[in-house]
């Protein structure tokens, strides 16, 4: 999960995977340590990597920063109605990676998907 590989996004998108949510703590270095979250549940797919437990981050900070991305999922999650698409937020604030978009499935192109669907804000709040 923490080296973010496009291969998870491929799984979701084309439908290879059922319902799942995993997440670790991981990273190298003194520095490069982050929080990894997946969750794939009904319509929603959520890819995510925060940085949080490197030697000289502002853990605090970023305690603060992971809890209100936490409350943004769960409003999704809240919010996920049925439907044919699917909802794919993927985001890394180690890669600079911020991409939201609905798309059909199964759908095809995780790297694709993280260039059709970049977007400059934050991909967890905002609408569809």
């Amino acid at each position: 999960m923490y080296m973010f590989e496009s291969v998870f996004i491929e799984d979701i998108l084309a439908d290879r995977v059922d319902d799942y949510a995993a997440i670790c703590h991981a990273g190298h270095g003194v520095n490069s340590y982050g929080i990894n979250f997946h969750l794939v549940y009904r319509q929603l797919a959520i890819v995510m990597q925060c940085g949080w437990g490197g030697v000289y981050m502002d853990n605090d900070a970023a305690a603060v920063r992971l809890a209100d991305r936490w409350r943004q999922i769960e409003a999704l999650v809240e919010s996920t109605a049925p439907g044919e698409d699917r909802l794919m937020v993927v985001f890394s604030d180690f890669r600079g990676i911020s991409a939201r978009g609905r798309v059909a499935r199964p759908a095809v192109g995780g790297r694709n998907f993280q260039r059709a669907y970049a977007i400059d804000g934050d991909p967890f709040a905002g609408g569809d």
